[in-house]
């Protein structure tokens, strides 16, 4: 299985690629960062059973504004 592979977008535009490793609930909060788009998934259990999360995170297309022309 391809870690790194986009999964679905919601929209045609957006495309998510995964962070690497699992998360915690409690680590979460340093790895959101606020203006982003996120897709969480449930990715198991740790040995002691702590849940974990897979994290994908949004890659907008560059706006065409923001193309360079030479």
């Amino acid at each position: 299985m391809d870690r790194s592979a986009p999964c679905s977008p919601e929209h045609p535009d957006d495309a998510l690629r995964r962070l690497p490793g699992l998360f915690r609930r409690w680590e979460l909060g340093q790895v959101i960062e606020a203006g982003e788009d996120y897709r969480i998934e449930d990715a198991g259990a740790a040995g002691d059973g702590t849940p974990l999360f897979a994290i994908y995170r949004g890659e907008r297309a560059t706006p065409p504004t923001a193309i360079k022309e030479n």
